[in-house]
């Protein structure tokens, strides 16, 4: 008898029992992953690599607001460096593309004028404006001619072959899975008026002082285009939940990156994990769900932790002080004294810990103390201060416990001001001297990481 033993990657079944479906994942690997041992890494998937032309579509003319239009990363060319074994030299074992969902393919403008006294056009290159939210194989008759997955980034069989080739290389990947909102051209806005908080002729605008109200902060619309779900409606709140866990049978993805958690009811997360949990029940297999609450409060952030929540939230308060690190001070308090997502205040030791994300200025811009301001287009940085500063606040960040996170570029050194500077195009080849120092510093700690467990689930003691 032979017998044909399978090759590392992830095999999911679909299992009929009594009339029902059952879904059933299972890893062949020679180590059984733990989410302690993450090290996380968001490619931004539209400024990443552009692996299929034939998708690609600018918006139009864009004058001074070309750093909004579409770039045309896509899930081929992610594809293509996963094969090439780059976020294997980074010792990485975990990526986070955008959210896959479908998003307007129209643009919109500012209400007003920005700090250069210009008004900017934008398009949904972030994956930020869905419109095929709350879809699932039930209802796709409902949405007409919208797709479930972005078209800029690929079709749903190239995600698919994406999520296999990083599987083969024990790879997990995490979605951003946006759910707060959809762009007010998605079919279910215009179909179902009680899903959501106001309309297009009556709504609060969070930019008018609502960010951080008690009761408007989930009800407010991040702009004038995105209607705000009401997820005190039980009907709006298990069909977003019955869109996530039909996304993860199609996609085969083992987590999600939750986008403005703060911004929902926390019935929506609960019944969400639950879902979830159930879906994995008896498979050993976590669904690792880590939040954005892009707070500096750790009320808030646990808040929405726990066995029946999120399993962790990305850790903005140790970020403030790896941003001090930047500056070129702090260092003995954020060693000492930023351990907040896994000694107590926290009740998970999964936090996501970071330098930097596709909502602040660049890791190396704040080190040399560059111009933060969003339209800024800072210059690449030759000051060797700035790249000591900087690998001084990788080593904090992979040599303790949590799930750390690299943001696409970080690791050679990208410049950068705010949003959306800070979301240029990768670059592989044509790095300084200063960059490649700085990638090589990244790859060996990344490596050290994966290699010994104690820098990620040892106890400190200092000598």
């Amino acid at each position: 008898m032979t017998v044909t033993v399978p090759s590392n990657g992830k095999y999911t079944y679909f299992v009929n029992v009594n009339g029902s479906e059952v879904y059933v994942p299972v890893w062949v690997e020679k180590e059984q992953f733990d989410w302690h041992n993450a090290l996380l890494y968001f490619a931004f998937t539209d400024r990443f690599v552009n692996g299929d032309q034939s998708n690609d579509k600018k918006s139009g003319t864009w004058q001074n607001s070309a750093a909004t239009d579409w770039y045309g990363g896509d899930f081929k060319g992610m594809q293509q460096k996963v094969e090439a074994g780059y976020f294997d030299d980074l010792g990485v074992n975990t990526i986070w593309i955008s959210s896959v969902s479908m998003n307007t393919q129209q643009t919109s403008e500012d209400s007003k004028e920005n700090a250069d006294g210009q008004k900017h056009n934008y398009s949904a290159y972030h994956s930020y404006w869905p419109i095929s939210s709350f879809m699932t194989a039930e209802n796709k008759s409902e949405f007409g001619d919208v797709s479930a997955i972005e078209p800029h980034f690929g079709t749903a069989e190239d995600l698919k072959n994406l999520v296999d080739a990083c599987h083969k290389r024990g790879i997990r990947v995490l979605v951003d899975f946006a759910a707060n909102h959809v762009h007010k051209d998605s079919p279910m806005f215009q179909k179902h008026g009680d899903w959501f908080n106001g309309n297009l002729n009556d709504y609060k605008l969070c930019d008018d002082g609502f960010w951080d109200d008690p009761y408007w902060t989930e009800r407010c619309w991040f702009s004038q285009d995105l209607p705000d779900i009401n997820y005190d409606n039980e009907y709006a709140r298990n069909q977003m939940v019955q869109h996530a866990i039909w996304l993860i049978k199609e996609t085969n993805i083992d987590g999600f990156r939750v986008d403005a958690v703060k911004h929902m009811n926390i019935k929506f997360i609960q019944e969400l994990r639950s879902a979830v949990d159930q879906l994995f029940k008896n498979t050993g297999i976590m669904f690792y769900m880590v939040g954005e609450t892009f707070v500096y409060e750790h009320d808030l952030l646990n808040k929405y932790i726990g066995d029946d929540l999120l399993h962790a939230q990305f850790d903005f308060p140790l970020y403030g002080k790896i941003g001090n690190v930047l500056r070129g001070n702090g260092l003995y308090d954020a060693i000492h004294n930023g351990k907040s997502g896994y000694d107590g205040g926290f009740k998970s030791d999964l936090m996501g810990t970071f330098m930097g994300n596709h909502d602040v200025a660049r890791a190396i811009s704040v080190a040399a103390g560059q111009n933060e301001n969003k339209w800024g287009n800072n210059p690449t940085p030759t000051e060797w201060y700035a790249y000591d500063r900087v690998m001084a606040s990788w080593t904090i960040l992979l040599t303790q416990p949590g799930v750390p996170l690299i943001y696409y570029g970080d690791e050679y050194g990208m410049p950068g001001s705010n949003d959306p500077d800070n979301r240029r195009m990768m670059q592989f080849d044509g790095l300084n001297e200063q960059q490649q120092t700085l990638l090589g510093f990244v790859q060996s700690l990344g490596k050290i990481r994966k290699t010994h467990k104690a820098l990620s689930r040892g106890t400190r003691e200092i000598l």
